[in-house]
């Protein structure tokens, strides 16, 4: 179900379409009732490193680096972004 995969800690991928293997299109649909414009707000409510630091500490591994980032990324825990 939608809820399900919305609060699962793994995203996966929906199977290609036939169409797009056979031109190219991306098999995105978006039902009617999406149409419009939305008013959306964002909260970050968890963050993790389960492969480590070094992966978020930019093309040379610093860990240096990607300590202050996940340290800006515990500050936004929370803080609701329009």
């Amino acid at each position: 179900s939608i809820a399900s995969r919305l609060d699962a800690d793994m995203l996966t991928i929906p199977p290609p379409s036939r169409a797009s293997e056979l031109n190219g299109a991306d098999n995105l649909y978006y039902p009617p009732w999406l149409e419009g414009t939305w008013n959306a707000t964002q909260t970050l409510v968890y963050t993790s490193t389960p492969l480590g630091l070094k992966y978020i500490g930019g093309p040379a591994g610093s860990e240096t680096i990607a300590a202050e980032s996940y340290k800006e990324q515990q500050k936004q825990l929370n803080t609701p972004v329009n």
